[in-house]
Parts: C-alpha cells; sequence; structure tokens
C-alpha cells in the first residue's frame, strides 16, 4: 500500500484535508492547529492567506476569460453573419469567377501545347536550317573551288591568247610578206602576159610571112622561065622561108619557158597561201579535240495503252497495231533521229557499225526495242560490205536489254512511290495545284467516267486525247473546255512531281547518271577501256526524271515522241575534259546547264561533284529501297 506524503508531518493518518490551490495533504489535527486556514466544502481548504488570494486571483482572471470569450463569441457571431451575408452575395461572382478560371486554365493548357508544338517546329526548323547551312557551306566551298578551278583555267586560257596573239602578229608579218611576194609576182606574170602577147602577135606576123612566100614560091614553079634563074630565085625564098619558121619555133620555144614559169610561181604562191590559211584556221580546231557520247531517247508514236471510260476511239478498229504498240510513224521519227544523230557526229562516227565503238541498250519494252532498231538503221546504214542482200537495205545491229536497276519506266523501289505519294498528298505545291483545279476535276469525272481527284487521275485521259489529236480524229465537243490546255499542263506537273524531290530524283535516274559519269571517266582515264557511243531506248518519264535530277526540268511537259537528251564528253586544248549536255524535242534542241555548273561547258569532276546527291550505284539504291 502505498502512504500518501503529508505536507504538515510524517504522521500516518488517513483522514486528511487537501489544498485546493497547491494541492497540500494535511492531518486532521493539523490543520486544526494551524491558522488562515480557511475550509471550503468536505475536505477542501485554503492553507493559506497565499493559497486563498490566489484562487481569489485565479477566480478574478477566468471571469474576465469568460467576458473575453463571450465577447470573442459575440465577434464571431457578427463575422458568421457577414460571412454567411458575403457567401450570399457572392455565390454568383464566385461561379463567375471559377468559369473564368477554368477557362483561363483551358487557355493555359491550349497555350502550353502550343508552346510544346512551337518548340518541336522550331527544333524542327532549326535542325533544316542546320542542315540547309551545312549543304550551303559545302556549296560555297564547291563554288570556291570551282572558281579557283575556273581562275587557273583563265590564266591559262590568257596565257594561251598571249602566245595565240604573238603567233597571230607573226602571221600577220609573214602575209604582209606573202601580200608583197605576191604583189610582185603578180606584176611579173602581167609582164609575162605582155611578153606573151607580144609573142604571139609577132608569130601570127611571121605565120603570115610564111603563108605569102609558100604563095610566092608555088607561084614561081608555076612560071615557065629559065631554069638557072628559076632555081636560084626560088632557093633564095626557101632559104628565107627556113629562117622564119626557125625564128618562129625560136619563139614558140620561149613562150613555153614563159609559160612554165608562171605555172610554177602560180603554185608557189598557192602553196604559200594555203599554209598561211591553214595556220590561220589551226586556232579555231584544237578547243575540242575527241568526243565521246551518250544518249537517252523516249520511244516514238505509239498507240494509247489505257482509254478513259467514256472514249469514243477504244475499240481496236481504230487502231492499227495494238495497244502501246509502235506505229509507222512513230518509226520513222527513229529512223529521223538517227539519221540527225549522223549528221551531227559525223566526224567523230565510223562509217560502218562496230560493236567496240557502239553500244546500244533498251528497256524490255516491243516499242523501245523496235525504235532502237529504227534509229539505229538511220544512224548506221549498211555499207556496200555488210549489204548482205541486194534487195533489202539494212544490216542487222545488236540491241541489248537496259539493266532495270539502272533504267526502268518507274523503279522497282518500295520508297520511291511512298516518297512520290508523300509528294502529290503533302506537298503545299500540289495541294494548291488541286485546289485550284478541283473544279476542272469534276468535270472531267463527269464526262469521262473516271473518278478524278487530284492530278494523277488526268494522266490516262491526256494520254488518249493526245494520241487520238495525234491521228486526226475529232475530240468530243466536251474536250473543247480542257483540251489541249489546261489538261496538258497539269500532265506535265504529273511528270514534273516523278522526279520532284532529291530523293526521287536519286532512286529513279541516280543509276542512270552514275553510269554515264563511270563511262566519261573510263573513256578519259583510257580512251579503249568503254565504247565511243552508248545508247539507250526508254520513256518519257526517263527523260522527265534525268531533267530533274540534272536540275533541268524548267517547264512542266510531257517529253513529246522520240525526245532525246545528249551527253557529250570533250578534251580541251589544255587536257580537261568537260561534259555538255543537249536536250532535242521535235525540231528544237536546246543546251542544258547543269545544277551547280556556272557555264555550259561543265567540268566532268565539276559535275560529279553537282551531282553526288543523287548519283548512286545499285547496290546502294537496293539497300535505300527497302522501306
Amino acid at each position: 500500500m502505498e502512504f500518501k506524503k503529508f505536507k504538515c508531518c510524517k504522521n500516518l493518518e488517513f483522514k486528511s484535508y487537501r489544498c485546493v490551490i497547491c494541492h497540500g495533504l494535511y492531518h486532521n489535527s493539523c490543520v486544526e492547529k494551524r491558522k488562515n486556514v480557511s475550509y471550503l466544502t468536505g475536505y477542501d481548504i485554503y492553507c493559506s492567506k497565499e493559497c486563498q488570494d490566489a484562487d481569489i486571483k485565479k477566480c478574478d482572471d477566468y471571469d474576465e476569460l469568460l467576458i473575453k470569450i463571450k465577447e470573442l463569441k459575440d465577434e464571431l457571431m457578427e463575422k458568421d453573419i457577414l460571412y454567411e451575408k458575403l457567401e450570399k452575395s457572392s455565390k454568383e461572382e464566385k461561379e463567375e469567377l471559377y468559369t473564368q478560371i477554368e477557362n483561363i486554365s483551358k487557355e493555359i493548357i491550349e497555350k502550353d501545347r502550343y508552346i510544346q508544338r512551337l518548340k518541336k517546329n522550331t527544333k524542327s526548323f532549326e535542325d533544316e536550317v542546320f542542315e540547309q547551312e551545312k549543304s550551303l557551306t559545302m556549296l560555297l566551298i564547291g563554288k570556291s573551288e570551282t572558281i579557283k578551278d575556273l581562275n587557273n583555267e583563265n590564266n591559262q586560257i590568257q596565257c594561251l591568247k598571249d602566245k595565240l596573239h604573238t603567233a597571230l602578229q607573226e602571221k600577220e608579218a609573214q602575209l604582209e610578206k606573202v601580200n608583197a611576194n605576191l604583189t610582185e609576182c603578180i606584176n611579173i606574170n602581167q609582164q609575162m602576159v605582155g611578153a606573151i602577147k607580144a609573142l604571139e602577135m609577132d608569130n601570127k606576123i611571121s605565120e603570115r610571112k610564111i603563108e605569102s612566100l609558100k604563095l610566092e614560091i608555088a607561084t614561081y614553079q608555076k612560071l615557065k622561065v629559065n631554069q638557072g634563074e628559076g632555081n636560084k630565085e626560088m632557093s633564095d625564098k626557101e632559104k628565107v622561108t627556113e629562117n622564119t619558121e626557125d625564128n618562129i619555133y625560136k619563139k614558140d620555144k620561149n613562150i613555153r619557158k614563159i609559160l612554165i614559169l608562171s605555172d610554177e610561181l602560180g603554185k608557189g604562191i598557192g602553196r604559200e597561201l594555203k599554209k598561211h590559211c591553214e595556220e590561220s584556221t589551226m586556232v579555231q580546231t584544237i578547243w575540242k579535240q575527241g568526243a565521246h557520247f551518250d544518249k537517252v531517247y523516249r520511244h516514238g508514236q505509239r498507240t494509247p495503252i489505257t482509254h478513259y471510260a467514256n472514249d469514243p476511239y477504244s475499240a481496236s478498229e481504230y487502231w492499227p497495231v495494238a495497244p502501246g504498240q509502235l506505229t509507222n510513224t512513230g518509226k520513222t521519227q527513229h529512223f529521223r533521229l538517227g539519221r540527225y544523230t549522223r549528221e551531227r557526229y559525223n566526224a567523230s562516227l565510223p562509217s560502218a557499225y562496230s560493236s567496240d565503238f557502239l553500244h546500244i541498250q533498251t528497256t524490255d519494252v516491243d516499242r523501245t526495242h523496235m525504235s532502237a532498231q529504227c534509229n539505229v538503221l538511220g544512224l548506221f546504214p549498211p555499207t556496200p560490205t555488210e549489204q548482205w542482200n541486194p534487195d533489202i537495205a539494212w544490216s542487222p545491229i545488236p540491241i541489248h536489254p537496259s539493266d532495270p536497276n539502272i533504267i526502268l519506266s518507274l523503279p522497282k523501289c518500295e520508297a520511291y512511290f511512298e516518297e512520290l505519294n508523300s509528294v502529290l498528298v503533302n506537298e503545299t505545291f500540289y495541294k494548291d495545284i488541286d485546289e485550284e483545279y478541283r473544279d476542272l476535276y469534276a468535270y472531267l469525272t463527269e464526262h469521262s467516267g473516271e473518278n478524278v481527284t487530284s492530278v494523277s487521275g488526268v494522266s490516262s485521259i491526256f494520254d488518249s486525247l493526245f494520241i487520238e489529236n495525234e491521228f486526226g480524229y475529232t475530240l468530243p465537243s466536251w474536250t473543247e473546255a480542257v483540251f489541249p490546255e489546261p489538261i496538258s499542263t497539269l500532265a506535265g506537273y504529273l511528270y514534273q512531281s516523278y522526279g520532284y524531290s532529291t530523293k526521287l530524283a536519286r532512286l529513279s535516274a541516280g543509276t542512270f547518271l552514275n553510269e554515264v559519269i563511270e563511262h566519261f571517266e573510263k573513256m578519259r582515264n583510257n580512251s579503249s577501256s568503254a565504247q565511243f557511243f552508248r545508247m539507250y531506248s526508254a520513256h518519257d518519264i526517263n527523260i522527265a526524271q534525268i531533267l530533274s535530277a540534272l536540275g533541268a526540268y524548267y517547264e512542266p511537259h510531257v517529253p513529246y515522241f522520240a525526245s532525246t537528251i545528249y551527253f557529250e564528253l570533250w578534251k580541251s586544248f589544255l587536257g580537261t575534259y568537260h561534259v555538255n549536255v543537249y536536250y532535242k524535242q521535235k525540231e528544237v534542241i536546246e543546251k542544258i546547264t547543269p545544277k551547280g555548273c556556272l557555264q555550259f561547258d561543265c567540268g566532268l569532276n565539276n559535275l560529279k561533284k553537282q551531282l553526288s546527291d543523287v548519283l548512286i550505284d545499285i547496290n546502294t539504291k537496293a539497300k535505300e529501297c527497302v522501306t
């Protein structure tokens, strides 16, 4: 049992008093003895005056606290009332404020999204700008190197010009001497001519004297005079005649000497003049030495491959050959093109075909095979030794199949068609075209029976109308609003798309141009390592793709039948090699300056550098075509 501790003494007593202030315990007996003890109820006491005063003070403080609590309660009630009023009055404002806050939150979210898009676009734009700056820097470096090369060539040309100027001055001095000698020779010749004329006059006079003397002799022979006198007189006459004939012979001999001298003098003057002319024209002919050629062309005229749904000429009875086949006009076009090529390069072409000189390739299509055969007949008509049948003016020349990885109307490449579709669908240029011609598409859909919704839908319609017009057929009246324009321009835009981007040009024409460059490099390094002339029989799309890769597809158009691109490799008098490119349509041939080349005569090395973004070999193309 635990005993309580008493504050008064150490006695143990269970009955006790407790002070309500200090909580001290006091025995009953001890409390009675203490002074200043105040009794409360039960056993509660104030053990001293101090405790009593403290309790009184505590009560006072408690009363004050109660008063303050009451005041605070009153104030709180007033505030609650005021809050209720404010809550009631601002409920609508709060709702409006909440709405505004919600709207602002939405705007903030949209702005955050917009900022994210801007950041993304900015990053892609920065990457694009960086790539462009990089490509421009490389281009500037290439331009600087090209300008440096051109400056070196210009310096060499200037030195050559100085040498040529000195040589021309020397030739002019020689010409002046020749002219002086010629003038002197002309004067001598004139004197000789005068002398010859005088001798001829003397000769005529002498001949007359001889004739008269002969008459006199005949007369004397007839006269019957004294035999002796007659003989003596005749003898005198005959002596005179003989002397006259000797003089004439001597004069004739002198005339012949003069004529021989004059002839030799004329020949000498001719040789000098010929020598001077040859030396003067040599400067003009040494600029280009040796030529190697590549040419690629579209096949000749064909029949339509397909017809639009409402085409009135879709039946086979309207066409001389099957769909897509070469017509007689197409054969003639290529025979004439071969003859044109013969006339253009006649000085560089052998008279007869040689496999070491010419290599012909064609895509595996009937019309390109036949076009190549007609073209090569005009280029190399059979020589007498090649004429194997007197009734047939033709000799077979091999036509080889082309590598489809080098040239094909449309490449077998998934990546190419994905890029082409992306260009037609996503490029702003083609979006604007489709928007501009939306009404025309609806018009074509209504009348042709085809569902035309974009520029790619006009191809078969244009092809049919164009060929039917070439054949002289009367086109339906509804076509007057669209043919030849604007549908021809729309078809040109479609052909422009086939090589619109660098990727499209690279995957379509890159391997072909790479083969041309490699062929020219082989000819430069060793002219016996490859054929001098290579020919490719292909399609209109190939012409458009190659022009696009060269940066020369200036005006959107569909290349006409037998359109041709010529590539020429020339060696300059400085020993450098440059390339010339020509584009021939119908009877018009124009010069092509490839992209990046500062002039028409584009150096072979420079051309390869400028086309580096599109040149591609077969193996690399195979990898890039895999999507």
